[in-house]
């Protein structure tokens, strides 16, 4: 038996993944709701759920922390949407969400998906493969890209790596060039659009 919650805000789709639910002896429905503040109410009964499938765009999501966040309590999470950008569909990834689903697809391949999370699989579209810019730099570019981000100065972060201010520069100068930025706000606003800052 795989136990399902769905929170979506569009009542076809809740409405759709109950009437499977009742047509298929191995999936059951604990509940369902229309806006992501509502799980913990799902919850309240002990409903201990395998799968939890979730939109993206509906009330109670801001950006991809807030997906993040439930996969980090430990839920096994399916996105069902229409969002189409791959960085935003390879952040949830990288955050622990199990699967990504698009809309455009049919409830039944939904359930196909929910079927293979259930049993430990992880399933998202080829097209979301594709390698972000900051997964390209190098070990210590990583590291200072990772600092700049949170808000340490030059001086902040060549004491924490060990590193001469003058190399912080050099590195903060390559980060830049290979994501396409010119400054460290705009490194700040490259990190929130691939969900590696809460929105």
């Amino acid at each position: 038996m795989i136990r399902l919650v769905a929170i979506d805000d569009h009542p076809i789709i809740t409405e759709g993944l109950a009437r499977w639910a009742d047509q298929l002896a191995h999936l059951e429905l604990l509940g369902v709701a229309n806006a992501l503040y509502e799980l913990p109410r799902l919850l309240e009964d002990g409903h201990e759920p395998d799968v939890l499938v979730l939109d993206y765009r509906m009330p109670g999501v801001n950006g991809v922390e807030s997906i993040i966040e439930v996969a980090r309590q430990g839920f096994a999470v399916v996105v069902f949407s229409s969002i189409e950008e791959a960085h935003i569909i390879n952040a949830l990834r990288a955050g622990g969400v199990r699967a990504f689903v698009s809309k455009s697809a049919p409830i039944r391949d939904l359930i196909a998906v929910i079927e293979q999370v259930a049993s430990g699989n992880t399933v998202f579209p080829e097209a979301a493969a594709v390698t972000l810019p900051h997964e390209e730099l190098s070990e210590r570019e990583r590291l200072v890209f990772e600092q700049l981000i949170l808000g340490s100065t030059p001086k902040e972060i060549a004491y924490e790596l060990d590193l001469a201010t003058s190399s912080v520069y050099t590195y903060a100068e390559r980060v830049r060039r290979k994501l396409g930025v010119e400054s460290t706000a705009e490194l700040v606003g490259y990190a929130y659009s691939v969900g590696l800052l809460g929105g």
